[in-house]
């Protein structure tokens, strides 16, 4: 196949229309992101069908397989993004019956949640003439893919206040438009298995200093522990997944949710995203281009464990990272260590 007939292409030509407000087509059906739309847009989009996913209500879990469907009322657009962005569905009737094909929809959402938007589309039984063709089996066998590809952009000195002698190399995919970095503390040649953290980032948190988690603390610590001792030396994998993967816009909404009484799994989930939307390919990938295979893991997540094992990475020592406990983070901290298995 020719790179330029790649499917990746082309989900990367969607997720890019879709965020402009430009519906695309899945299979046979017209798909377009509902919190993206232009009123101009929203008027002449045929359909008055909503998509979104189970666990957007948890009441309706058990209702047409892992997508829900509603019929939405004659609200103003902005009020319906409004609605939804509370987890608000009591404006929408719920169709409990439909001939839709689920398999294209959660391709489609799957497209969403890739491109940050909230995954609440608008669906039509009807394709339109000259948008972006993705089909569902494109989209099962290819987007787990978007990371395969990573290269190196830059690299460069970095000068940090607990690590003067750093460096840092930025990656980039072909396919969706997120960089990530490597920060390499120390000579890690000189170590069989240098320490490494896969940090996803958090705009609040790393660079705001939010009191309501503990992201700041695990970096600023992980520099410190890297530079201490030549046998700490190692990479900070810096991930562009904020907000467990749902983006900062979502991320802002989600914690609108928890002022509300949710924990941040809940907030999640009534914004139409599991509990955690983020893949960790991408590391393992920047891993494999530095030639790393054996490592010490700064973490507290099984999953980030999990996933590099899977890929072959070789883990000779876990290391967990506590960073502070105030009033705004406890509960975000019990929900992670509860119902995440995070060892906290």
């Amino acid at each position: 196949m020719s790179f330029f007939l790649n499917p990746l292409l082309d989900i990367g030509r969607a997720s890019g229309d879709l965020r402009r407000g430009v519906p695309i087509n899945m299979d046979q059906y017209s798909i377009a992101a509902i919190e993206s739309l232009t009123e101009e847009g929203f008027v002449h989009f045929q359909s008055r069908i909503l998509a979104v996913p189970a666990c957007s209500n948890t009441s309706k879990k058990d209702t047409g397989g892992g997508v829900l469907f509603y019929e939405i009322s004659e609200l103003p657009l902005n009020e319906i993004i409004s609605s939804l962005s509370c987890g608000d569905f009591s404006h929408f009737t719920l169709l409990t019956k439909n001939d839709f094909h689920v398999d294209s929809i959660e391709a489609a959402l799957r497209v969403i949640k890739k491109s940050e938007l909230l995954p609440f589309i608008l669906v039509s039984k009807e394709r339109i003439d000259g948008m972006i063709t993705l089909s569902s089996k494109d989209i099962e066998n290819q987007l787990t893919s978007v990371d395969n590809d990573l290269y190196k952009t830059a690299e460069a000195n970095l000068n940090l206040k607990d690590a003067e002698n750093a460096k840092i190399f930025s990656f980039r995919s072909r396919f969706i438009p997120q960089d990530h970095y490597a920060i390499v503390i120390g000579d890690i040649s000189k170590v069989a298995a240098p320490a490494v953290r896969i940090h996803s980032s958090c705009y609040t948190g790393d660079l705001m200093g939010s009191l309501s988690c503990d992201c700041r603390d695990q970096l600023l610590d992980t520099v410190k522990f890297m530079s201490q001792k030549e046998e700490n030396a190692g990479i900070i994998v810096y991930l562009m997944q904020e907000g467990r993967g749902i983006g900062l816009a979502n991320k802002i909404r989600a914690y609108h949710l928890q002022k509300q009484g949710y924990d941040t799994i809940e907030a999640n989930n009534l914004l139409g995203f599991d509990e955690d939307e983020r893949s960790f390919d991408a590391a393992y990938r920047i891993l494999e281009s530095m030639n790393i295979k054996d490592i010490k893991l700064l973490t507290n997540n099984p999953a980030k464990t999990k996933s590099l094992e899977d890929k072959g990475i070789k883990i000779s020592k876990t290391i967990s990272l506590y960073g502070s406990i105030n009033k705004y983070n406890k509960y975000y901290l019990a929900t992670k260590k509860e119902k995440m298995g995070h060892d906290l």
